[in-house]
């Protein structure tokens, strides 16, 4: 009995024992070679007899032809491979690039996106909305109107409306003669201008129905063709449109309104800074928030993935910023570009690895091949003077000063001029 049970207790250890040594693995499926074709096979398998028969009879030359074609027709396969794969790339839209990138397990980012009010906003995109009659005049003359062309009627009001658009904001704004009255509104930063001209026109009629304007002529000026022809237009594609109309039909009920298109920005509307107000002040103190509802989302697909490409640009930059280390690929790169990477792109593979490796000085230098233990001297092998780095041979090694000139127009390159040398 009792060498029964050391026998169960020994069989068990060494069971466990090696259940702790060698735990079982989920095996992986051996991934498809993306740049083989059956010609490939066809050369290898050519390659394979030749070389077997040389062995025997001694005559290499036939299997060094095919050996060339073999090793030819396998670096073109990979060339051509590498090149489909970046087309690919290009062609693949901001939008599903993000939704890949949020298949996988990156909660973190999934959930910082989430909370992010931007893509929270409403789009202006709306259904088709169909409106025969509307209680104003739209006037869009083929020479436009002049400042000194436009008189004030009897009873009557004139207002200038202007939308822009800068790198920092977009901003609404809008004057009167008389009373004098300014209007200045930040939309944020991503607001078209064409939304900016009609929440102009739209935060004037407020202006008006708030003063309980009655009986009154009122003209309001735009220098936007599109704005006054999508208000005098019988179809309806945006919030923002139909909101501007709702505002000019209730002022319309006790005035009488025209909507005017002018050539130019008036002298009054010029010298009153109507537009400079929302350029230099990103209008007034609004809340930003709020006017990006209000102006909402730019209606296009290419607006989308626009605001969807600047998103993972800020945060591309970010993480370049927050990864330690790449000294070297900071000094001759700086902040990512998109433009660098395309042309990077169409490079060739070999091309493309030395470069890498010297930006990152990971290449057959004798300082690196020092750092991995292949060489003795990291010292440049042309000038001895200083450690053979990236750094050293494109930008100071005298032995190299010439070609440097050549290539470059400068003897050294100083930091300031390396980003805009590798570029």
């Amino acid at each position: 009995m009792e060498v029964e049970l050391m026998n169960e207790f020994i069989k068990k250890t060494i069971i466990h024992a090696y259940e702790e040594s060698c735990p079982l693995k989920q095996r992986r499926a051996r991934q498809e070679t993306l740049w083989w074709n059956p010609e490939l096979s066809s050369l290898r398998r050519e390659t394979r007899r030749l070389f077997n028969q040389a062995k025997r009879t001694g005559r290499w030359e036939e299997y060094k032809i095919y050996r060339r074609e073999y090793v030819y027709a396998i670096r073109k396969a990979k060339e051509k491979s590498w090149r489909k794969h970046c087309e690919e790339i290009e062609k693949t839209s901001e939008g599903a690039r993000l939704q890949k990138m949020l298949q996988k397990d990156n909660r973190e980012i999934f959930e910082e996106l989430k909370q992010n009010r931007i893509l929270n906003m409403r789009s202006d995109r709306i259904g088709r909305d169909i409106i025969f009659h509307k209680p104003y005049r739209v006037i869009v003359s083929k020479e436009g109107e002049e400042d000194s062309h436009i008189p004030i009627q009897q009873n009557g009001t004139i207002w200038y409306t202007d939308g822009s658009k800068t790198e920092q904001s977009t901003g609404a704004g809008a004057t009167n003669r008389d009373p004098d009255c300014e209007i200045s509104i930040n939309l944020g930063n991503y607001a078209t201008v064409f939304q900016a001209e009609i929440t102009a026109i739209s935060a004037c009629a407020q202006v008006m129905t708030r003063r309980s304007y009655t009986n009154k002529r009122i003209q309001i000026i735009s220098d936007s063709q599109a704005a006054l022809k999508a208000l005098g237009a019988v179809e309806i594609h945006s919030q923002v449109v139909k909101d501007c109309m709702d505002s000019l039909t209730k002022l319309a009920e006790h005035n009488s309104i025209t909507l005017k298109w002018m050539r130019r920005a008036p002298r009054l509307c010029r010298e009153r800074k109507s537009g400079l107000t929302c350029k230099e002040r990103g209008g007034s103190s609004t809340d930003r928030a709020g006017a990006h509802l209000r102006s909402g989302l730019p209606d296009s697909q290419e607006g989308h993935e626009k605001l969807e490409e600047n998103l993972l640009r800020e945060k591309h930059i970010s993480h370049w910023a927050k990864v330690p280390g790449l000294r070297l690929s900071r000094m001759f790169i700086g902040e990512p570009s998109w433009n660098k990477s395309k042309d990077f792109i169409k490079l060739g593979k070999n091309q493309l690895r030395w470069i890498v490796g010297l930006f990152m000085g990971h290449c057959p230098l004798m300082r690196h091949l020092t750092t991995i233990g292949v060489k003795n001297d990291p010292n440049c092998r042309r000038c001895g003077e200083e450690k053979e780095t990236s750094l050293h041979i494109l930008c100071e090694c005298p032995a190299l000063a010439a070609a440097r000139y050549s290539n470059f127009g400068a003897i050294t390159i100083e930091s300031k001029e390396r980003q805009t040398t590798t570029s």
